[in-house]
């Protein structure tokens, strides 16, 4: 289950962005990196992505990465057909590892350990 860290309250400086995280079985903590949510988003329950839409993610671009590299504009694409979201899909897309590269022409998207050679 993704958890989210955010600001509530400065009074002397600009307010922090939101930071996702989720707790590990070994007792500690994964850092996901910096989310796009206010602290009114979560406190009302809205503008959070379902964790059954983010496995969605994650499970279509493991398949879609496995063989070969995958275009970005692909990537996202798929997930759009799929009814994910921009945000949603880019949550996937840390938890997964994935790392976007240039190669000639354009920006891809390669899975650690894939056979994409």
């Amino acid at each position: 289950m993704i958890r989210v860290m955010t600001q509530i309250k400065n009074n002397l400086a600009p307010e922090g962005r939101s930071v996702a995280f989720e707790m590990v079985s070994s007792g500690g903590i994964r850092w996901i990196g910096y989310y796009d949510i206010s602290a009114d988003d979560l406190l009302s329950g809205g503008n959070q992505p379902d964790d059954s839409k983010i496995d969605q993610a994650r499970t279509l671009l493991r398949e879609a990465l496995a063989q070969k590299p995958l275009l970005c504009a692909d990537g996202y694409a798929l997930c759009k057909r799929n009814g994910i979201g921009k945000r949603t899909t880019e949550t996937a897309k840390k938890l997964e590892d994935i790392k976007s590269v240039k190669m000639p022409g354009d920006w891809y998207w390669t899975l650690e350990g894939a056979d994409n050679g």
